[in-house]
């Protein structure tokens, strides 16, 4: 018994030399903090509100209560950059406050805010994120396209034509389109142009000087005008000319078109197909060979469709697909033994394309597409109009895969062309034209004739940058 008293003693004195240690070694701790001085914070920011704008923000706030804050900082760009609102209580209680920060670059933020004083420590941060808007924004809120341009050189005023407003959200809507120029006398000047317009008259125009235009947005989400990219236009440089008067002469009320990038072709009076070597400047008579025969009297319409394909319409409106065979024309039968691949084909004016063509229909001006495939019969879709109003110009022809067209006044447009062959946007580039009875794309060449038999060339022609006053 005596020793199992003796383990006992020794134990409960183990154990309360223990705990006087670790008394001690508590009240070393407490007496260290209680030396050092008590942290004080100010009220922290409350209720904060990131209102985009354009190239700015508006922050808003509450500040909270605490007597002592006597401004508020702003810290953004991972604390690089602040700035400073000074608080100034006239009531007691939470104040609301606002701050503009001005001049940021388009894109999203997380902002960092602080009471202070100048004797207490800031207060701890308040986190909130918010988005600049800029340009890019704006251009996702939609943009009015250019699709006409309408130069008129005598008057010095360059009308062009607005597609319509599309709302791209209940919460934006365009409010104006604002376009840039030059004066005739060197002046910038600025117009505004309302949603509702679907012209632009850009009067005491300069030509061969860049243009801009831009869209602008109020939106229930934004506190200020929101502005889209600026895009920027060059407008015509203004060029006098007949073009060049080529050596050798065509018959009378001849009909032309294209057969490749260097040879074009004359259809006569009297039925011979005359074919014409161009190099890129001039022709000669050496370069002229009559290929074949097709009479206009049973032909009304006859152009080349593919390689070694061509169309014929007869007067009373059926189509006919020939191919060159030795040398010879020869009538390309559909796959039941047909001759004529169509009938009702009673158009106005036909445009000759690759692998497709157009037609134009007296009194509407319907423009319809037709894909005639190379064993006489037809592809899909086919008939389809494309746009109407076409009966307004006297000739076509097709400019690389656009279109080049005189109307009844003698102006030339150049009109661009979807690759559904939709018609897109119509610009006039010339004046004058009326002299001339056809056109003809021969390369980058544009080929022109007249009703006596006259053949004009213009190299290299330009659809982009030049305006062409026939003199």
């Amino acid at each position: 018994m005596k020793p199992y008293i003796s383990y006992l003693f020794y134990a409960l004195l183990f154990v309360m030399s223990f705990q006087f240690t670790s008394c001690d070694k508590m009240d070393d701790i407490q007496k260290q903090y209680a030396d050092e001085e008590e942290i004080i914070y100010l009220g922290k920011i409350d209720s904060v509100k990131v209102i985009p704008g354009f190239g700015r923000v508006k922050l808003t706030w509450e500040v909270s209560a605490d007597p002592r804050i006597q401004r508020v900082r702003v810290y953004w760009n991972n604390n690089a950059e602040s700035i400073v609102k000074e608080f100034n209580r006239s009531v007691s209680g939470p104040v609301k406050d606002s701050i503009f920060i001005e001049n940021l670059p388009e894109g999203n933020y997380t902002f960092e805010l602080r009471s202070e004083s100048d004797e207490y420590n800031p207060s701890l941060p308040t986190i909130a994120s918010g988005t600049v808007w800029g340009p890019n924004r704006g251009d996702d809120l939609g943009t009015r396209t250019v699709n006409s341009f309408d130069l008129d050189v005598s008057e010095a005023t360059f009308t062009l034509g607005l597609s319509p407003v599309q709302q791209i959200s209940a919460e934006d809507s365009m409010v104006f389109s604002e376009i840039n120029y030059t004066t005739t006398t060197g002046a910038d000047r600025t117009i505004r142009i309302h949603p509702d317009s679907s012209q632009a008259f850009l009067e005491d125009f300069a030509t061969g000087e860049d243009f801009t235009i831009r869209d602008a947005f109020v939106s229930t989400i934004v506190i200020d005008t929101v502005y889209n990219n600026y895009r920027e236009y060059i407008s015509p440089q203004v060029v006098q000319g007949s073009g060049q008067l080529l050596d050798v002469k065509g018959q009378e009320d001849s009909k032309v078109f294209a057969v490749s990038d260097s040879v074009f072709m004359e259809w006569t009076v009297d039925g011979a197909l005359v074919s014409y070597n161009w190099d890129g400047s001039m022709v000669s008579s050496v370069d002229q060979n009559i290929v074949g025969e097709i009479s206009r009297d049973s032909f009304e319409h006859f152009f080349h469709y593919t390689t070694d394909k061509y169309i014929g319409i007869t007067h009373d409106g059926k189509v006919f697909m020939h191919q060159v065979v030795n040398d010879t024309l020869t009538n390309v039968l559909t796959p039941s033994g047909e001759e004529a691949m169509g009938t009702g084909f009673v158009f106005e004016q036909f445009v000759p394309g690759i692998g497709y063509f157009y037609s134009v229909t007296s009194g509407t001006g319907e423009l319809k597409t037709w894909f005639a495939q190379e064993n006489a019969t037809w592809g899909s879709p086919n008939g389809s109009t494309v746009a109407t109003n076409f009966h307004r110009f006297r000739t076509m022809t097709l400019f690389n895969t656009n279109l080049l067209a005189i109307d009844h006044d003698g102006d030339l447009w150049y009109i661009t062309v979807r690759a559904s062959g939709e018609p897109n946007v119509y610009r006039k580039i010339g004046s004058g034209w009326d002299r001339f009875q056809g056109l003809v794309a021969v390369g980058t060449s544009l080929v022109a004739y007249d009703d006596e038999g006259n053949i004009y060339s213009f190299e290299q022609f330009n659809t982009e940058t030049e305006f062409r006053v026939i003199d």
